[in-house]
């Protein structure tokens, strides 16, 4: 078993991050550096199958802060016909990285994951399955995005405008 970051390490700034929530740090905030902030989860082979899917996710928040800032920016000026910026996101990618996160997260914690799951702390089968990209999300389950019309549009790759599930 290989150190899996319980978040993808990429998505923080500094080498610091409070936690708060699992058992040793149930009840208070606690810093700890980021490199602590992991768990034996996967095997080296199983954690670098799945990087891509960290890169995603690295770079779906990455774009979301470029939004905001540009958002907050414009907020801040007098009101005009702005230019349309785009942006763009991996969506399925970015499920599978939400996902996989919500799994390291609840891994071990006492708890089924996944409403299949048959062994408390860890996750179904099926749940592995859609983080390795092995399977989709059925009957509308997954990650979904809500908006108001004329704020965002986001496009999931090269099949058009996404208002619902990514």
């Amino acid at each position: 078993m290989s150190r899996e970051h319980l978040v993808t390490e990429s998505m923080f700034t500094g080498d610091m991050v409070d936690m708060q929530g699992f058992p040793w740090c149930k009840d208070k905030s606690v810093r700890v550096g980021l490199s602590s902030a992991t768990a034996k989860i996967l095997c080296k082979k199983h954690n670098s199958d799945i990087s891509d899917v960290d890169a995603a996710g690295k770079a779906g928040f990455d774009t979301i802060r470029e939004m905001i800032r540009l958002g907050d920016a414009r907020f801040k000026l007098k009101p005009r016909h702005w230019t349309v910026k785009h942006f763009e996101i991996d969506g399925k990618k970015f499920e599978r990285w939400c996902l996989k996160t919500l799994i390291n997260l609840c891994y071990d914690r006492g708890h089924a994951i996944g409403r299949d799951s048959i062994v408390d702390g860890k996750p179904s089968e099926r749940l592995v399955r859609i983080s390795y990209g092995l399977e989709r999300f059925k009957n509308k389950a997954g990650l979904y995005l809500v908006s108001r019309v004329g704020w965002i549009e986001v496009y999931a790759g090269r099949e058009g405008p996404v208002y619902g599930p990514l």
